[in-house]
């Protein structure tokens, strides 16, 4: 017997209902200045005066950088064991191990990046322009 479409929707709230709430009690905990650690926000280098984009310096790249050195943190040490009313064991780990999408202007355009690693971002950030496109694809052989 195939479950009815009422039924199916019943389940799926049921099992979408705590997960929707422990977001809620996250946002409600969540820090109100975007700009405090941790907190997810876009950042822009902007002239003080015309509010125009403009190339960060050095000193707000290491600054930047700094910010996320923590969030893509890969340390294991400290982290601590959660377990969960039903028997499960989860791991906390505190802000750390998370992926984060940088962007930036170059001749070539708009590049993003989504990188894991502080070493990725200080790549990113501060290498060299990479093509927009790939090189095309040789022609396939046919036989």
């Amino acid at each position: 017997m195939r479950p009815t479409v009422p039924f199916v929707m019943a389940v799926a709230a049921l099992l979408g209902a705590p997960g929707m709430t422990r977001a809620q009690h996250a946002a409600k905990e969540a820090p109100q200045d975007p700009s405090a650690a941790g907190s997810a926000a876009a950042q822009a280098a902007t002239d003080p005066r015309t509010r125009a984009l403009r190339q960060p310096t050095q000193a707000e790249l290491e600054e930047l950088l700094r910010g996320l050195e923590p969030l893509v943190s890969q340390s294991s040490d400290g982290l601590t064991q959660v377990a969960s009313p039903i028997g499960g064991v989860g791991m906390d780990l505190q802000d750390r191990f998370q992926s984060v999408s940088l962007a930036r202007v170059g001749p070539e355009g708009v590049r993003t990046e989504c990188v894991g690693t502080a070493a990725e971002a200080r790549s990113f950030l501060e290498g060299e322009a990479a093509p927009a496109h790939a090189p095309a694809a040789a022609p396939l052989e046919e036989r």
